[in-house]
């Protein structure tokens, strides 16, 4: 039996949302009760989802902290993308820059809780994470180029 066009992709947007409840409700329990304290049963009772999907979606409860961290990175970064840093003068696109830093923790504790527990254990986990430095990557990039266009205005030594 065929299935309609739109039933596809409305089960890929399905599964997709679900995958989102899962990260945001994720992200609550790591940021409250860290790694090692949060339990997967409690995340897929408050999903309403089961504890199998969650390790079907992220392969287990290591799986899922380390998506908590890189969804929230990619997140940032997409922010700091849109906002054209590198058509701004040097000490606007630097002030910017720090500006969305600040509003994105302001706006995201959890996020910085979730930084300080990883703080706490000097990185063990997200360190070893690639994805991480490939998402943080352009941050790099653009505070370099914000750095150089800057000295070469004159601006910053």
């Amino acid at each position: 039996m065929k299935r309609p066009k739109g039933r596809a992709t409305s089960v890929t947007a399905e599964a997709e949302q679900t995958r989102q409840n899962i990260l945001k409700v994720a992200t609550e329990e790591f940021a409250i009760k860290g790694l090692s304290d949060t339990r997967v049963d409690a995340i897929a009772a408050r999903t309403l989802t089961s504890k199998r999907m969650i390790y079907y979606c992220f392969g287990g409860k290591q799986g899922l902290y380390s998506a908590v961290p890189e969804k929230a990175y990619a997140d940032i970064r997409a922010e700091e993308a849109q906002s054209d840093l590198a058509h701004m003068p040097p000490r606007d696109a630097l002030r910017k820059l720090i500006e969305i830093t600040f509003d994105y923790d302001e706006n995201h504790t959890k996020f910085v809780r979730l930084v300080s527990i990883e703080n706490i254990h000097r990185a063990k986990y997200i360190s070893k994470l690639l994805s991480i430095r490939q998402i943080n990557e352009s941050v790099i990039c653009t505070l370099e180029d914000i750095l150089e266009r800057g000295q070469r205005a004159g601006k910053f030594r």
